[in-house]
């Protein structure tokens, strides 16, 4: 027989940090309020079946449905391919390459400066190309990527 476990020890919770709300049950077939305001995503797609008349046989309004549902997923594959595709395209930047350090922050600085931007703000590393082409005065075609930037805890936000 194996000896008693001693009982297990749940660490203090921190200082300001709420307990995870307790979830509530949602009605099957409808995302719940909370849900589109996470993943607006889900708010922006069409019911497939919207479109149908109903109308018919019992067999062909079932045969209407399942083609419905099933062209709705080849559409959203497809989607999601081509999103997949543009996410990892790695031919989306370039480098500039100095001898030294001191090279390169001189180059920045003047640039920058000449520019009317300053590295403490747009960085010394990894600037975002479309910041420079509007500075310059370059037009760019359209990215179509779509950031879900969220939303920060203010708890955490407290730790700084």
């Amino acid at each position: 027989m194996s000896p008693p476990r001693p009982p297990r020890h749940t660490p203090p919770r921190p200082a300001g940090l709420a307990r995870p709300a307790q979830a509530r049950p949602v009605r099957p077939g409808k995302p719940s309020p909370g849900v589109l305001r996470e993943l607006p995503a889900l708010a922006q797609v069409d019911d497939p079946l919207t479109a149908l008349s109903g109308e018919g046989t019992p067999e062909e309004v079932a045969t209407a449905e399942v083609t419905a549902m099933q062209q709705a997923f080849r559409d959203r594959a497809k989607r999601e391919g081509d999103r997949f595709e543009l996410e990892t395209d790695s031919e989306h930047w370039f480098a500039v390459n100095f001898e030294t350090r001191a090279q390169k922050d001189a180059f920045l600085v003047a640039w920058l400066t000449a520019l009317q931007l300053d590295t403490a703000t747009e960085g010394d590393k990894y600037l975002d190309g479309r910041v420079l082409a509007k500075a310059i005065g370059i037009p760019l075609p359209e990215g179509g990527r779509s950031y879900n930037i969220g939303k920060v805890d203010k708890a955490l936000q407290k730790l700084r």
